[in-house]
């Protein structure tokens, strides 16, 4: 019996990085000194990047708030209304 299987070469390249940078990522964040280091490092690359686009972010922050305020001041008027019946 022969079975032939056709792989694109990308896929192959895809998986083969992802799974290599995902041990890789482990690794360092196991470590002690250069795990923090690394820690240290995203973590003020991710507050950068927040700040670049604190407006856009607390616009959004507001807005899904002001929503789950409405959803749940909705449910409460819905639930007096039914109790009151």
């Amino acid at each position: 019996m022969k079975i032939e299987l056709e792989i694109d070469e990308k896929e192959i390249l895809d998986g083969a990085v992802a799974i290599v940078t995902s041990e890789l990522a482990k690794r360092i964040l196991h470590e002690t000194y250069e795990g923090r280091v690394y820690r240290d490092t995203i973590k003020q690359i991710v507050r950068e990047c927040i700040r670049g686009d604190i407006e856009n972010l607390s616009d959004r922050a507001v807005a899904a708030a002001a929503k789950s305020i409405e959803n749940r001041a909705v449910k409460k008027l819905i639930e007096k209304l039914e109790a009151a019946e």
